[in-house]
């Protein structure tokens, strides 16, 4: 059974980034929206599994990997940093359900599952290019008894994509890494590092982009290269 424990310990930074971060509004900004839809999470996931949850919202992850196998976010040379990018992936209703329990109905669930993003401040660092994408839950309704809540320390990761973040689809469908223990499930409080006010460079690392190289990857080569497996894969820099 997927059964999530939960950790309810305070997370300010959690809750400040996904309340404030850019989450596309479709009255302020009718270009360059596009959408994450948590519809097919599940799809990896063998029908006769029980599953107790579903995801409503975290982050999106957009990464590259560099000539020494490091996990970055940026321009490489230019303002290439380690870690991914993490960029909210939540309605705000459904942060403030999940942090404060509150019951969700069916239709509601529907409205929360599907969620507009742009690239907000990540477009400043002049990223451009494949990425690697993974969405990292960590809100959720419960099934049993429809209650939303958050698991700020408990992470369940989608499986890697690759996507052209200056033509991104319209609809990404994340779906659960099931089956991938060593890419689907980690353990850890997300602190974060703080945003530079100008984009910078890392000295040593990000430097050089290795991956990738293409969208055409086989599945199965694609979880050589989730975040958790990467150096500084789980050092998020929140845009």
């Amino acid at each position: 059974m997927l059964v999530i424990e939960r950790h309810d310990g305070n997370n300010a930074m959690m809750r400040a980034h996904l309340l404030s971060t850019a989450v596309c509004l479709a009255v302020a900004m009718t270009s360059g929206c596009t959408y994450v839809s948590l519809t097919h999470f599940y799809d990896r996931v063998p029908a006769a599994t029980p599953i107790a949850i579903d995801p409503i919202g975290g982050y999106l992850l957009l990464y590259w990997i560099d000539d020494q196998g490091v996990a970055c976010h940026g321009s490489p040379g230019i303002s290439g940093q380690p870690g991914p990018a993490a960029l909210a992936g939540a309605r705000p209703a459904a942060i403030q359900d999940a942090i404060a329990n509150a019951a969700i109905t069916p239709p509601r669930l529907a409205e929360y599952q599907l969620i507009s993003y742009n690239l907000g401040d990540y477009s400043k660092t002049n990223a451009s290019g494949l990425h690697y994408f993974e969405f990292d839950n960590l809100l959720w309704r419960d099934r049993g008894n429809s209650q939303g809540f958050r698991d700020s320390a408990s992470h369940h990761y989608s499986e890697p994509q690759v996507i052209d973040i200056g033509n991104r689809p319209q609809t990404l469908y994340p779906v659960y890494a099931w089956g991938h223990p060593d890419c689907e499930h980690g353990e850890f409080f997300a602190i974060g590092d703080p945003l530079r006010e100008q984009p910078s460079q890392h000295p040593a690392q990000c430097r050089r982009k290795a991956l990738p190289v293409s969208s055409a990857v086989p599945e199965n080569g694609l979880f050589a290269y989730c975040v958790k497996r990467l150096p500084e894969g789980l050092r998020y820099v929140f845009f």
